[in-house]
């Protein structure tokens, strides 16, 4: 979703370790949303990330 000033991309962010204290590897997958938003120059002013859905 694009408008004037503003931009919010979604994205998928996926990790895998292994923690010291456990025996067994764990995965993390979230979906997330960040929205950019832009002076009037166009650069960035605001970089906010929202909550997973």
């Amino acid at each position: 979703m694009t408008g004037r000033n503003v931009t919010f991309v979604k994205f998928k962010e996926h990790a895998k370790g292994q923690p010291g204290y456990m025996d067994k590897p764990i995965e993390y997958t979230a979906i997330n949303i960040m929205s950019l938003e832009f002076n009037d120059m166009g650069k960035i002013k605001y970089i906010r990330r929202h909550h997973g859905l």
